[in-house]
């Protein structure tokens, strides 16, 4: 169990770092996976609670990272901020309450989503944004980018997003970051850096509701948060360096094996 929990802090810290996630999607797949070969025996809900802390951990120790490398825009996670405290809450007190069975076929969609949309956005370019876009420096900027009506709508979709991120314990910022690059125009290092950041505070917010419902291995949580700030570091000093394309078929082999295991879980 020690080991697995450490292989699973440092992989999805690791992507964590690279990605500007908060990585508990991984934390989650991987432990379906431990748990089809019987290596890993708790609920999913209790496993739901192990991902909030990896992200936690992980996305935190990437921000610093990120803020020291001058790749966050605080005026963005200011606008954000809110949408992550209450939605990361709400999912974390709601797991408590949602049967097994319906996790599991909420974690399948939600895995079954994530995997389309990576597949989706592969076969899009990835030059449509110029290199030199303006990073606001302000909050009154930023309000200033768009529409107020605009503005409504990515809010009203981060707080669905970060409700269902925080059911699951995970960041969310697979949500999030596409809203920052596709409506707020951020360059996409600058909103990884901002996921990472937005990604620490959904898990901390889903984390503390778990925590009062009583889904939280507190040796368990420590063990894989120890694991997931040492991978979250080497991950975002790796963020320029490692190939896209490999990081890209390793998350999507991780996630589709997850995927395949889950469901012939929740189906059988």
């Amino acid at each position: 169990m020690f080991i697995i929990l450490c292989i699973c802090g440092l992989l999805a810290g690791g992507f964590a770092g690279l990605l500007g996630i908060g990585g508990g999607a991984i934390t989650l797949s991987l432990l379906t996976v431990a748990e089809q070969w019987h290596l890993y025996t708790d609920s999913l809900a209790a496993a739901t609670g192990l991902a909030a802390t990896q992200s936690l951990c992980a996305a935190g120790s990437a921000a610093v990272v990120h803020h020291r490398q001058g790749r966050v825009c605080w005026p963005m996670v200011l606008l954000l901020l809110g949408s992550a405290v209450v939605g990361g809450y709400a999912g974390g007190v709601i797991t408590a309450i949602v049967p097994e069975f319906a996790l599991r076929g909420l974690f399948s969609a939600l895995l079954l989503a994530m995997v389309a949309n990576m597949i989706r956005k592969r076969r899009q370019s990835t030059s449509n944004q110029p290199e030199t876009a303006t990073v606001p420096t302000t909050f009154r900027q930023v309000w200033a980018s768009i529409p107020v009506w605009q503005h409504g709508l990515a809010l009203a979709t981060a707080l669905l997003a970060t409700t269902l991120s925080g059911l699951f314990g995970i960041g969310g910022s697979i949500f999030l970051i596409p809203i920052m690059v596709s409506i707020y125009g951020l360059p996409m290092p600058v909103a990884v850096g901002c996921g990472s950041v937005t990604a620490a505070t959904v898990a901390g917010a889903s984390l503390v509701g778990k925590w009062q419902a009583g889904m939280v291995d507190p040796p368990a949580a420590l063990i894989i948060g120890i694991a997931a700030v040492v991978g979250g570091i080497i991950g975002a000093q790796l963020t320029q360096k490692v190939s896209k394309s490999t990081l890209f078929w390793l998350l999507l082999m991780i996630m589709g094996w997850a995927l395949y295991q889950n469901t012939t879980a929740w189906l059988l």
